[in-house]
């Protein structure tokens, strides 16, 4: 059984909806500190261009009001035409998905367009992906880089995944793993898996295997799959780690469940090693298994 050893160059379109996703989780989670929402109405009829964005937040998300798309979009586009870069990449958003609004991809390149050429990282990650998938990697490392450079840690683990496999940029490992070890610090676990990947390999950085399964189990905490099978590997061999069918079962499970394609059949590998009892046990500690909350990422 082996380690997941190959940089993963990420599905742009995957990576696309993984940062929608992201946007609704932000969203959510920074809805608890706000002012009443009949206060943050009143402002924003006023016009107030933060009290729009966060009016249309609230209904999006049904904070303080039902959950109404077509008026979060009608928010979101008052603060957008105002000029505010979160609101604009919200709508931009929201005309990918066609929620709120009819999905309108024209408008949904230009919103992200204007919303990355203020500066605004989120928006420029978005666009970088957008870019990725149309398969422009030129002008994907571009908006990458400007992401990158403001710290969002998205955008530094797919400019060093950009360095890493020759895209759009030319191939330069020591590179690809200043960035990974950036998003790594953030606690992002694209980059913390990378950072794995690299010291098992040795490259760009001394061949570690006691860091590599550090950085792995970090990633793993947070729900990696890529990370979960490289540790359910680790607890099988006892190479790294003492053997543990155990938890070799229960993070390959979990790696399964995540979709990673070699993670079941390594799963029938480890059960045939183990005991029934040893089995109900792992299946228990997965079920129990909640993913570490990743740290909120930056504005």
């Amino acid at each position: 059984m082996q380690l997941l050893l190959v940089r993963r160059v990420h599905d742009m379109a995957i990576l696309l909806v993984l940062s929608i996703l992201a946007v609704y989780a932000q969203n959510s989670a920074s809805s608890g500190d706000k002012k009443p929402f009949a206060e943050v109405k009143a402002q924003a009829e006023a016009g107030d261009v933060k009290a729009q964005y966060d009016l249309g937040v609230d209904y999006e998300n049904g904070v303080g009001v039902q959950g109404n798309q077509e008026e979060a979009a009608k928010w979101f586009r008052k603060a957008a035409e105002q000029g505010d870069a979160k609101a604009q990449n919200e709508l931009a958003v929201m005309y990918h998905t066609g929620r709120g609004v009819l999905k309108d991809d024209k408008e949904y390149a230009r919103l992200l367009r204007v919303a990355a050429e203020q500066g605004y990282a989120r928006g420029q990650f978005n666009l970088g992906v957008m870019e990725g998938v149309s398969k422009d990697y030129e002008e994907a490392e571009r908006w990458f880089r400007k992401a990158a450079e403001q710290g969002y840690p998205d955008a530094e683990t797919q400019l060093g995944i950009a360095y890493a496999n020759g895209l759009g940029v030319a191939r330069n490992f020591d590179e690809a793993v200043t960035w990974f070890r950036k998003a790594a610090q953030q606690d992002n676990a694209d980059g913390e898996y990378e950072m794995g990947i690299a010291y098992i390999n040795g490259r760009s950085v001394p061949r570690d295997h006691g860091e590599a399964l550090r950085y792995f189990r970090k990633a793993s905490e947070q729900g990696h799959g890529g990370a979960q099978f490289n540790l359910g590997v680790a607890y099988y061999t006892g190479d790294i780690v003492p053997k543990d069918l155990v938890e070799a079962y229960k993070w390959m499970s979990l790696s399964a469940a995540r979709g990673v394609g070699a993670a079941g059949k390594a799963l029938r590998t480890i059960e045939r090693a183990m005991t029934a009892d040893e089995v109900v046990e792992a299946k228990r500690l997965a079920s129990e298994f909640k993913p570490r909350e990743a740290p909120q990422t930056m504005e």
